[in-house]
């Protein structure tokens, strides 16, 4: 927060052990940006999406240390685009196709603070608003009601050729 402009603020939802919790304080104190920084209590999880719509921009950044890393498409990810927010996430291939497809926002480098800075600052205004427009146009096609129609045409065919004798079979 101590490298983005004044005027940002960073919420941090969910739940947190209380001595990470006083780290994080800890640390915000120590950047001087402890003003910018709200620590929000969790709500449950049928509220996420609709809080999460109070805010402008989604972070999610994490470190491309391993191949589960590296293909990550999180829940958070689609909670962000169902909220109508602009993304600011880790530039991995997963996320950063969808980014690019639809127009979501920024993608982020490296998982410093200045990378995470440089991606934010990015999202001027104008880039944010189109992201967001963007994301609730996005959520028509990246919801479950899409998804499982292609679940379950995958399934059937499934089902389809498990109950069909395959050739050569023993009778």
């Amino acid at each position: 927060m101590a490298l983005l402009p004044a005027g940002m603020t960073l919420t941090i939802r969910g739940p947190a052990a209380p001595t990470y919790r006083a780290h994080l304080e800890d640390l915000a104190r120590s950047c001087g940006a402890s003003h910018r920084i709200i620590f929000a209590t969790p709500v449950p999880m049928v509220e996420l999406v609709a809080r999460a719509n109070e805010f402008d921009i989604g972070i999610f950044a994490i470190p491309n240390h391993s191949e589960q890393n590296t293909y990550v498409l999180p829940n958070k990810f689609f909670e962000y685009v169902m909220a109508g927010l602009a993304l600011c996430v880790s530039d991995l291939p997963e996320m950063t196709q969808l980014v690019g497809a639809y127009g979501l926002g920024e993608t982020i480098r490296n998982t410093d603070p200045s990378s995470i800075a440089t991606a934010l600052a990015r999202l001027d205004t104008k880039t944010i608003e189109a992201a967001k427009k963007a994301s609730l146009r996005a959520a028509r096609e990246l919801c479950w009601e899409v998804e499982a129609r292609k679940l379950l045409v995958l399934v059937e065919r499934a089902v389809t050729q498990a109950r069909t004798p395959s050739r050569g079979a023993l009778k």
